[in-house]
């Protein structure tokens, strides 16, 4: 239809939480620290990386469906 708007891209990192960030990071703004987890073998390198207390929530999540809150480490103990 030929009219303006924003790129596709655009709409694909606003739906996408991780995305977001890696975007505003490379736009040279502030985020908070995250790292991006698909399984329990990347737990040591979240806990390096954000520390504690850290919240874990889904990329895709609405409102806070799916999120919590880790308080201390309990991971291999």
């Amino acid at each position: 239809m030929g009219l303006p708007g924003n790129p596709v891209e655009a709409y694909e990192f606003a739906r996408d939480k991780f995305g977001t960030r890696v975007a505003l990071e490379k736009g040279n703004l502030a985020t908070p620290k995250a790292v991006q987890m698909w399984g329990p073998e990347q737990i040591p390198e979240a806990i390096e990386k954000v520390g504690f207390p850290m919240i874990i929530k889904p990329t895709s999540g609405a409102g806070s469906m799916g999120v919590y809150k880790v308080c201390c480490e309990v991971w291999g103990e």
